[in-house]
């Protein structure tokens, strides 16, 4: 994508989905920032539609680590809203495995209602 972000997905027909993503036809994160080229791509082999969209979300977690958090979208974690992409990353930590130092940076990010809505979490 420009400006270093990063649309993380996986489909059968590779071709036709760069295509889509080129023409904005596609995911609404590539909608907004502009595809520019295929950095990678692996075959899963023969899997479920659940283990690979499971295996989408890891590869995104690796490279919000390496790049941002705020800069990658992908599997699981493909929605536009940052609150919520919070939200989901801190309330599935250990379904994710996201590990502390990715979980800090989540936490010190938040706003103040979002830390408010954390702690009646955290506590029950």
């Amino acid at each position: 994508m420009e400006d270093g972000y990063f649309y993380i997905g996986q489909t059968p027909y590779l071709t036709r989905r760069i295509d889509e993503h080129k023409r904005r036809k596609a995911a609404e994160w590539t909608k907004i920032h502009k595809y520019e080229f295929l950095i990678d791509k692996f075959d899963a082999g023969l899997c479920t539609s659940k283990e690979a969209e499971a295996l989408e979300t890891e590869v995104t977690i690796r490279f919000m680590k390496e790049h941002g958090w705020k800069k990658v979208r992908g599997g699981n974690l493909s929605a536009l809203d940052e609150k919520e992409i919070q939200r989901v990353m801190i309330k599935y930590r250990k379904k994710y495995a996201i590990d502390d130092d990715l979980y800090n940076v989540l936490v010190n990010e938040l706003d103040d209602d979002m830390k408010v809505m954390l702690a009646r979490y955290i506590s029950k």
